[in-house]
C-alpha cells in the first residue's frame, strides 16, 4: 500500500509540475505575442507617418480650427474624436485626415512645433481600459507616446524628442478633458 501511495503521490506532483510549467509557458508566449502586436502597431504607425511626411499630404483638411476639424471626421469615423486648439501651448493644428490602423479607420491629427509635424493616430477601442500617456518604444528614428482614454487608443508620433512629445501628449489631454 505504501509503494502504491508513493506511485500515486509521485504522478500527482508530475502532474502539478507539467501544468504549473504549461501555465507558465502560456503567460510567456502571450506576453510574446502581445510585444510583437506592439510592435507592428508601432512600425505601422511609424510608417504612416512617414509616408504622410515625405509625401506632403499630411492632411485631407487642411485647417487650424478645431470647429472646422471635428465636424469634417464626423461622415467618415464612427466615433467623435478630439480636436483640442493647441494653440496656447505653441501647438499649431495643421487640419487632419483619414487613416488605417491595425484594420480600424483612424483619425488622424496634425499639430506642428518648431516646424516638426506630430500625428496624432485616434481609433475606436472600446474594450480598452484608460491607461496614462506612456512613451513607446522609438520606430524608424520616431518617438512614440500612447494612451487610452473614453474609448480611443491614441498614439502620438513624431521626430521630436521624446520629452516634448510627452509634453504634446499631456497638452493635447488637458486640453481634451475640457
Amino acid at each position: 500500500m505504501t509503494m502504491r501511495r508513493l506511485s500515486f503521490q509521485s504522478l500527482f506532483q508530475l502532474g502539478l509540475g507539467a501544468a504549473t510549467a504549461s501555465l507558465l509557458l502560456g503567460l510567456v508566449a502571450l506576453q510574446t505575442i502581445r510585444q510583437i502586436e506592439l510592435r507592428t502597431l508601432l512600425m505601422e504607425l511609424a510608417d504612416n507617418h512617414m509616408r504622410c511626411v515625405l509625401s506632403g499630404r499630411l492632411v485631407e483638411v487642411d485647417s487650424a480650427d478645431p470647429h472646422v476639424v471635428k465636424p469634417w471626421f464626423a461622415s467618415k469615423v464612427n466615433f467623435s474624436p478630439p480636436v483640442p486648439d493647441l494653440a496656447a501651448a505653441g501647438y499649431a493644428l495643421l487640419g487632419g485626415r483619414m487613416d488605417y490602423v491595425s484594420g480600424h479607420s483612424a483619425a488622424a491629427l496634425v499639430y506642428r512645433l518648431a516646424k516638426r509635424d506630430i500625428s496624432v493616430f485616434i481609433w475606436a477601442d472600446p474594450h480598452s481600459e484608460p491607461a496614462p500617456a506612456t512613451l513607446q518604444p522609438p520606430q524608424l528614428g520616431y518617438n512614440i507616446v500612447g494612451w487610452n482614454a473614453g474609448g480611443l487608443a491614441v498614439k502620438a508620433i513624431s521626430d521630436l524628442p521624446a520629452k516634448d512629445l510627452r509634453d504634446f501628449a499631456s497638452a493635447f489631454l488637458a486640453a481634451a478633458q475640457q
